[in-house]
């Protein structure tokens, strides 16, 4: 049963370095954008639909969960992905990157990441942050390495023709993993063991439609919402956003990387600081870093210091990564293990307005001004904002 348990995580862990693709985005948008004369706005909006898709996957996977194995919920998630790849690269359109890589290929991403956190979670009652925190880092170390994957196969094949690579490389990992799950299930004695410490016992079987009736439920969910768009502002245009700052494009793709990179300690770092502080000192603590970040990038710009850049450009990754691990540990700390996966998927929700709110708001003022200047004003702004709401969670 250990050697089963071990194993599983293993393979949770390969699934979430599998999708972690979606993070990559900035390399794909700056290729449209150089190449095939896509504006900023068009590319960002992509990302968007991928986001919001992203949480509707997982709402679905949530529901299914009810109803259906895991291995069921993988073979829905590894055709809606490989098959969104698949519709980006026959067509190269705009219309065919939205539905394929924006719609089908991030509802896929979804699935696949409330399958596997749910599925971790029931395996491992007994040590819930570390195998979450292991599977998340492995989750950035994957768009790590996408990136730099990304960029080199643009280099020696067509844009469409990488959609076509990463579309039958996700159908093989994904059905390879719903294999591995129909093959050893999730023991059920396990499913609905919870958290068994004093503090969640009373907790361990709120449903979702009492959550959503909890005041900490809308604190959360708006402090997540607006660090998400914080983030995500800067995130879905990194790579554009680096060249601004004077890098070269080898430079920005390094730094594209690194952000996903510094958020994977990040992930560690606020899980381990969740479980010794509590969750108000660590929402507070993520949310001062972003804030840091996006002065040290304001910085950058009207000083013209790179170094001031990177900085704040890994400060907000270290956050980001932290409020992925924050918001896994709020859920099952507060809500129970029982209705996780529904639970973890309306939390999740917070992702759909926080990828309308920045990216699109950070797109139209760069169109306008052709700085990004203001977009690093309007993500100080929402920082500060975030921490008003953070330092109104109680302890």
């Amino acid at each position: 049963m250990k050697n089963n348990r071990i194993l599983s995580l293993v393979v949770d862990a390969l699934l979430l370095i599998s999708i972690a693709v979606l993070y990559t985005w900035s390399i794909f948008a700056a290729q449209l954008e150089s190449t095939l004369g896509f504006d900023h706005v068009q590319t960002s909006a992509v990302f968007t639909v991928s986001i919001c898709s992203y949480c509707g996957g997982s709402l679905l996977a949530g529901v299914l969960s009810k109803y259906v194995r895991m291995s069921f919920v993988l073979l829905i998630a590894a055709i809606f992905l490989s098959g969104g790849f698949a519709l980006s690269g026959l067509f190269g359109t705009l219309c065919s990157y939205m539905i394929g890589y924006g719609l089908l290929s991030g509802a896929g991403v979804g699935m696949v990441y409330n399958a596997v956190l749910c599925d971790c979670a029931r395996r491992f009652p007994d040590k819930s942050g570390l195998s979450s925190g292991i599977l998340l880092m492995s989750y950035s170390f994957g768009a790590l390495l996408f990136s730099h994957v990304s960029a080199a196969l643009i280099v020696r094949f067509e844009l469409q023709s990488v959609f076509l690579r990463f579309a039958v490389f996700e159908l093989i990992i994904l059905l390879a993993g719903a294999l591995f799950s129909h093959l050893i299930p999730v023991p059920c004695e396990a499913k609905f063991s919870g958290n068994n410490t004093e503090a969640n016992s009373s907790k361990a079987g709120i449903s979702p439609v009492a959550m959503i009736r909890m005041r900490s439920f809308y604190l959360i969910f708006f402090w997540l919402m607006i660090i998400s768009a914080s983030a995500l502002t800067v995130i879905g245009s990194t790579t554009l956003m680096v060249q601004a700052a004077g890098f070269t494009p080898q430079v920005g793709t390094l730094l594209t990387g690194l952000v996903s990179f510094i958020g994977a300690f990040g992930r560690l770092g606020f899980g381990q600081m969740f479980d010794k502080h509590g969750h108000s000192a660590t929402v507070r603590a993520d949310g001062f870093l972003i804030t840091c970040s996006a002065v040290f990038m304001l910085i950058a710009l009207l000083c013209h210091l790179r170094i001031a850049f990177i900085i704040g450009l890994l400060l907000l990754g270290f956050s980001f990564g932290g409020m992925s691990s924050i918001c896994a540990a709020l859920v099952n700390h507060l809500y129970g293990l029982q209705y996780y996966a529904q639970n973890l998927s309306i939390v999740s929700l917070q992702m759909i307005p926080a990828s309308l709110l920045g990216p699109m708001i950070a797109s139209t003022i760069y169109d306008r001004t052709e700085s990004y200047l203001f977009v690093f004003v309007v993500v100080l702004a929402l920082s500060l904002l975030a921490n008003v709401i953070g330092y109104k969670i109680d302890r």
